[in-house]
Formats: C-alpha cells, sequence, structure tokens
C-alpha cells in the first residue's frame, strides 16, 4: 500500500456512505434483510438448542 492510498476500511466507508447517500431506499432494504437474517438465524438456533435440550433431558432420565 503507497502512502497515496487510502486505508481499506476508510474507502469502505466512503463507498457505503455514498450508497446511502444515492439510495437510501435501496440501502434500508439491505439493513432490514441482513437485520431479519440475524433475527430469523438467532429465532433458528434459539428453536435448536431447546429441541436439543428438550431430547438431552428426556433421555437422560430428566435433570
Amino acid at each position: 500500500m503507497t502512502k497515496t492510498e487510502a486505508p481499506e476500511w476508510f474507502q469502505i466507508l466512503v463507498i457505503a456512505i455514498i450508497a446511502a447517500a444515492l439510495f437510501p431506499t435501496a440501502f434500508v432494504a439491505i439493513f432490514n434483510s441482513i437485520l431479519m437474517a440475524v433475527v430469523i438465524g438467532i429465532i433458528v438456533a434459539i428453536v435448536i438448542i431447546g429441541i436439543w435440550w428438550y431430547l438431552e433431558s428426556q433421555n437422560s432420565g430428566g435433570i
């Protein structure tokens, strides 16, 4: 990396700011879809852990 080049995180930040300024609706939609994916992932993980914990407690004859 030469001294004239901006750091990678700075370039990403600038691109993100420009994208947010030019396409606010698209930016919000992308952010919401990422947020929904994270929320769904957390819910699925909780359900899987809950089922696994329930089956484990059944197999061991209760806790």
